[in-house]
């Protein structure tokens, strides 16, 4: 609780479940969640779910507070449209992308996946063009045996 923001820390928001939408629909679950967090953390923390367009009408509860949702996609998807369907199912708050994918996985003895750079910077021009928030998710992979971290780029 020392880090939290009402305390003078840096963490202002608790995610609760990470694209259980994409994966069931069990919305006691994610009150139990809810529940969880909150009586552990208190009622000053933003408390937020993610999934993808659709997926968090399974992921999140709809209109109940102080569960917040968030959505996520990545480079090349149509911001604009997803968020049109987070609003349909949230009405209020800022349009968040919590898991903005700058690049795709790597997976073991298949070609490495890359995105350009010049449509990541359009994609996060669009996002910005819509006053959304965005973290970037998974700028920096592939973790070495001496736990050093590397960062992979388009040119690699």
């Amino acid at each position: 609780k020392p880090l939290l923001y009402k305390n003078g820390g840096p963490i202002i928001m608790i995610q609760v479940e990470n694209e259980y939408g994409s994966f069931g629909c069990d919305h006691n679950y994610i009150n139990v969640l809810t529940w969880f967090f909150q009586d552990s953390f208190g009622p000053d923390v933003i408390y937020f779910t993610t999934d993808g367009p659709g997926g968090y009408k399974c992921g999140s509860l709809q209109g109940t507070q102080p569960l917040f949702t968030t959505i996520d996609f990545g480079v090349g998807s149509d911001a604009a449209k997803d968020f049109a369907k987070l609003r349909k199912f949230q009405p209020n708050g800022p349009n968040v992308n919590s898991e903005f994918y700058t690049g795709w996985l790597d997976h073991w003895k298949h070609k490495h996946s890359t995105r350009p750079a010049e449509k990541l910077g359009e994609s996060l021009d669009k996002l910005v063009s819509l006053n959304a928030s965005v973290n970037l998710y998974m700028c920096t992979v592939a973790v070495t045996l001496g736990c050093g971290v590397e960062l992979r780029t388009g040119t690699d």
